[in-house]
């Protein structure tokens, strides 16, 4: 995002003149809120209605926390279906890459909610009512049983540091690449 305020500057373009215009490709509309707090949670109540008492959300610092503690809700069962999560404190809208990373929150929700719901509005009119239902035709010509079931290894053992002893380091310093030799034989042996 800076970058992108970098070059509107540089080549004097205020974005405040001109007459607003629809992405290229795919519209969002249901995925406007994902960059919001709670947004995920809040699309997938729309075909889920019973799912927000299935979830939990964090933003911010407190993710890493919770995340830590996720495995032990796993296993006592008390894990919600769905975690929406965001690493920064205000989402994505207000985060450090961001030129709003100082405004006030209900600001910058205001203009995505405001973006979301003329989006909705949008397909309710071109669509009508047969836009969920070819939307769930849709996702089930592509549905296989398992298709999203993934199993994980926990491989942390296989991340070892290797520190160079004072001789390494010396070759190092002094440009004598001869230990790589036996650092890469052991890195691709593993």
């Amino acid at each position: 995002m800076a970058k992108l305020d970098d070059y509107l500057t540089d080549n004097n373009i205020d974005l405040t003149r001109l007459e607003p215009i629809d992405y290229d490709g795919v519209a969002a509309e249901r995925a406007v809120l994902f960059s919001s707090p709670g947004g995920l949670q809040i699309t997938a109540i729309r075909a889920f209605p019973g799912i927000g008492k299935k979830t939990r959300k964090s933003e911010g610092k407190e993710v890493y926390h919770y995340l830590g503690q996720l495995n032990q809700s796993l296993k006592a069962g008390t894990n919600p279906l769905l975690v929406d999560c965001l690493n920064c404190a205000h989402g994505c809208n207000g985060g450090p890459g961001t030129k709003r990373i100082h405004a006030p929150q209900d600001e910058l929700e205001h203009y995505v909610e405001k973006r979301s719901a003329a989006a909705q509005k949008m397909y309710r009119a071109s669509e009508g009512d047969e836009l969920p239902k070819r939307l769930h035709e849709l996702i089930d010509s592509y549905w296989k049983p398992g298709l999203y079931d993934r199993r994980y290894v926990n491989l942390q053992e296989n991340n070892t540091i290797r520190h160079p002893n004072p001789q390494q380091l010396q070759d190092i310093y002094c440009g004598r690449w001869s230990w790589w030799k036996s650092v890469e034989s052991f890195h691709f042996r593993q």
